[in-house]
């Protein structure tokens, strides 16, 4: 007598992916109930949360001992980064520059939480060298995916890395923190496909008992009252910069809208510009917002700050809540011909540092660590 087929697995199977979906929904319903108001709660309170953190200056400390060093990630006119492998086994990003400007990074970036900033790990000191440790992005930053993802057309995943980008400032606006130098090199793809804001080595904070800018001259300070509006200026030129990012990422050069340096919007000749494809009027609409001369008229920089942006037409199908809670699987949103090659893949690390070397120029060169 033949036995009847034991489908039980395919049974449960099915209920483990009813589970799931009625998870799902659960989790869905939740946020959309109270995930907005928990939000808007967290950036209330962001600014005295950034400040405390940044007073403390509490970043845990390391020393070279502590890591071994992979290959060079990058170098220029700051110093470099190394790969790195802290001694738990960790593998970060170790950014390595001169002192001067190093430890206000460091503070800046400790004290900013948020999923969509890069987090320091350990900082420390080493004669006139200083050390930041960051986790590690670990598919690159936009400029390495750039050819493919301009090459997708999708306009869904060019919105979606726009809008972790808006979270982003919008956090740093309520900690009156302003970047400066937001492009995509500078912006991380992390092992999610969720991406964030790298580098703050020309960042600017308020709550610094004195702010410091770069600056050329003889005396090198400013008036209190000039700090103030260069740091509330700073902040203007984040959404420029990301008008510009946005622009970067568009399919091909020839669709890219384009304001003539030094004209306002209602100045500039538009008329032989052609709306950039696969979008239309709404992200034109968006980046000459972005990008209008004056201050006072731009997007972001309004009274209404980030909530101007948000709630640009152009990002009415964007869920902010799920995309800052991740539940967006952000990994299905990449073209297929994305290459997704780990920076730490097939790593060595040894204990040898490789040499810093700054040139007359001022740039940086890194050498291989002598032999021993």
């Amino acid at each position: 007598m033949s036995q009847a087929p034991d489908d039980s697995q395919h049974y449960s199977a099915k209920s483990c992916q009813e589970i799931i979906d009625d998870l799902t929904k659960t989790i869905d319903s939740a946020l959309s109930t109270h995930g907005e108001s928990t939000y808007e709660l967290s950036l209330s309170q962001a600014g005295d949360r950034f400040q405390k953190r940044y007073v403390a200056d509490s970043c845990p400390r390391a020393a070279l001992s502590d890591f071994e060093y992979g290959s060079t990630l990058g170098a220029g006119s700051f110093g470099a980064v190394y790969l790195a492998r802290y001694k738990d086994g960790t593998i970060c990003a170790l950014k390595h520059q001169k002192l001067k400007w190093a430890v206000k990074e460091r503070k800046i970036t400790y004290a900013l939480k948020s999923p969509f900033i890069v987090e320091a790990l350990y900082a420390f000191q080493k004669d006139d060298i200083y050390y930041i440790a960051y986790e590690l992005a670990s598919w690159g930053d936009l400029s390495q995916h750039r050819k493919v993802i301009r090459a997708s057309g999708s306009e869904e995943l060019l919105k979606l890395i726009s809008a972790q980008l808006v979270l982003a400032l919008e956090y740093m606006q309520h900690c009156q923190v302003a970047h400066q130098d937001l492009k995509s090199n500078n912006v991380g793809l992390f092992a999610d496909g969720y991406v964030k804001i790298l580098d703050f080595g020309l960042g600017e904070a308020l709550a610094a008992p004195k702010p410091v800018f770069r600056m050329q001259g003889k005396k090198k300070r400013f008036a209190p009252e000039k700090v103030k509006a260069l740091l509330v200026s700073a902040h203007f030129t984040d959404w420029w910069n990301l008008g510009s990012l946005i622009n970067d990422l568009l399919p091909s050069p020839e669709h890219i809208v384009r304001i003539e340096f030094g004209k306002s919007a209602h100045e500039a000749d538009l008329s032989h510009l052609r709306y950039p494809k696969p979008a239309g009027e709404h992200l034109t609409d968006l980046l000459v917002g972005l990008q209008k001369v004056k201050v006072t008229e731009r997007l972001g920089a309004m009274k209404d700050g980030a909530k101007d942006v948000k709630n640009h037409p152009w990002f009415s199908d964007v869920n902010f809540i799920h995309l800052y809670y991740k539940t967006i699987p952000m990994l299905e949103k990449y073209p297929e011909d994305m290459e997704w090659v780990d920076v730490a893949s097939g790593a060595v690390f040894t204990k040898d540092l490789p040499k810093l070397m700054f040139t007359s120029r001022g740039t940086c060169e890194t050498h291989p660590a002598p032999e021993t």
